[in-house]
This record gives structure tokens, C-alpha cells and sequence, in this order.
């Protein structure tokens, strides 16, 4: 995904409708995109009660990458980094929903280009 998200594709994701390899490519994208995170978390802070908030990622914590959530799943992270994404995964919805949607799709690495 290169262009920017629009609105339809925000609300499936905030609604949780989105198929498992959109919400890949949307995360993918999140990874990169200063101004799809801003609108998502806009588009999330409008739709949430309060108490959700803590669901957000804080901007000073980055997102984990696709190689860390794959070390994840398949246990593989060392120990002090995976206390931290223990605690990353706990407090950000948008790698939460990553991680579930790699799992259900079995995924891999991608292979990078060179």
C-alpha cells in the first residue's frame, strides 16, 4: 500500500471489518505513514470512550516491526526485548490487531528486495 488510507478503509479497521491481509498492508503502511497514524488516531480518539484511550499508542513508543511481531509469534524474541513488546502489544491496539492478523494468516517475514 503507497497511497494514503481513506476514510472507508479507517472505518473498516476502527470497526474491525477489514480482512486479515488489509490489515496487513494498512499496518505496513502505519509503519511509514506519519499522516495515515495521525488520522487513524484522530478517527479513534473521536469513536472510543475514554477508558479505551490507554489502547493507543503512545507516540514516543514506536510501533514494533513486521520482524519483531513475527519473532514474537513464533517465541523467539530474547528476553529483555520481549518484556518490552509485552508491554508495547499491551498498550497499542493498532500492533495488537497486527499481531492477531498475522497469526490467523500464518504468516512469514516478507522478503525484502534488494
Amino acid at each position: 500500500m503507497t497511497a494514503h488510507l481513506i476514510s472507508g478503509q479507517i472505518a473498516g479497521y476502527l470497526a474491525r471489518t477489514l480482512p486479515p491481509a488489509e490489515v496487513l498492508s494498512l499496518h505496513s503502511h502505519l509503519e511509514t505513514c506519519l499522516d495515515c497514524r495521525h488520522a487513524l488516531e484522530e478517527a479513534s480518539l473521536s469513536r472510543l470512550p475514554s477508558a479505551s484511550l490507554p489502547l493507543l499508542c503512545d507516540t514516543v513508543d514506536p510501533h514494533l516491526t513486521e520482524e519483531e511481531m513475527v519473532a514474537f509469534i513464533g517465541r523467539r524474541l530474547p528476553e529483555p526485548r520481549l518484556a518490552e513488546v509485552v508491554r508495547h502489544l499491551a498498550a497499542c491496539q493498532i500492533c495488537q490487531d497486527s499481531v492477531a492478523a498475522m497469526e490467523s494468516v500464518g504468516t512469514q517475514p516478507a522478503r525484502r528486495v534488494r
